[in-house]
């Protein structure tokens, strides 16, 4: 059961060279804490939505540009 919701306004950023939206959000469910942030980005006729949950600077430097 998610008891509350936390959505935070939408901010620029960059991933392996390319500008993203992002959308921060904190959840808790259950009594645990969870925080995501969601990279969000048109590339032609789709839509790419990268998730990162938990500690987004771990893992950020993991991607690169193609």
């Amino acid at each position: 059961m998610i008891t509350s919701v936390e959505i935070q306004d939408v901010q620029k950023d960059t991933l392996a060279g390319e500008e993203y939206d992002v959308i921060g959000m904190t959840s808790t469910m259950f009594g645990v804490r969870l925080e995501q942030k969601q990279y969000i980005r048109e590339i032609g006729k789709y839509t790419v939505i990268i998730t990162f949950t938990g500690d987004v600077d771990k893992y950020k430097d993991c991607f690169s540009e193609l």
